[in-house]
């Protein structure tokens, strides 16, 4: 999977498949990054778990290590999440020179920290997120942004819709 890049000449993208999230930007893997940090919200459902499966098969990929501390787990995937995430890890002892961001919203705050901060994207930093938002595309510096397959995402979503209206045996979807 190739990130979406802007402000650059169009690339051919591939979309996200299961098991295919993990292809980080061209440009980490390039550079001498030594202290990746992955932004990422508590692991409770299948598409956070898929994302962060994601983010270390690309950090093994990359031949960066797995730190201990190479998560920084945040209560949601908002921008104000993204921004006090960024200012703890540069505030910590040993601060990140990439960041993967479960959403573009959270890398939008790690980026604004960044520039408060006087840190240069990418040359200090780099910042990825996850969703391709258009929000993304009018950044400054522009947002390096992983693009979902959308389309799989909605055909899978009403199939298993579909499985649930229509098998027998299905568990009742109503809540008590």
């Amino acid at each position: 999977m190739q990130p979406v890049r802007r402000g650059r000449p169009p690339r051919r993208r591939q979309r996200h498949r299961r098991g295919r999230s993990h292809q980080p930007p061209d440009r980490s893997r390039q550079a001498a990054h030594r202290r990746a940090i992955g932004l990422q919200p508590h692991l409770h459902n299948g598409s956070a778990r898929l994302r962060a499966e994601g983010y270390r098969r690309a950090l093994d990929r990359a031949g960066l290590p797995q730190l201990p501390d190479a998560q920084c787990t945040v209560a949601a995937l908002h921008r104000a999440d993204g921004a006090r995430a960024m200012d703890e890890l540069l505030d910590g002892q040993a601060a990140p020179d990439a960041v993967f961001a479960f959403s573009d919203e959270l890398a939008q705050g790690a980026l604004h920290v960044a520039h408060e901060r006087g840190l240069r994207v990418p040359e200090d930093l780099a910042v990825v997120g996850f969703d391709d938002i258009e929000d993304s595309r009018y950044r400054y510096p522009a947002l390096t942004t992983i693009a979902p397959d959308k389309q799989q995402i909605a055909e899978r979503s009403l199939q298993c819709l579909a499985d649930g209206i229509c098998s027998p045996t299905a568990p009742s979807l109503r809540r008590n």
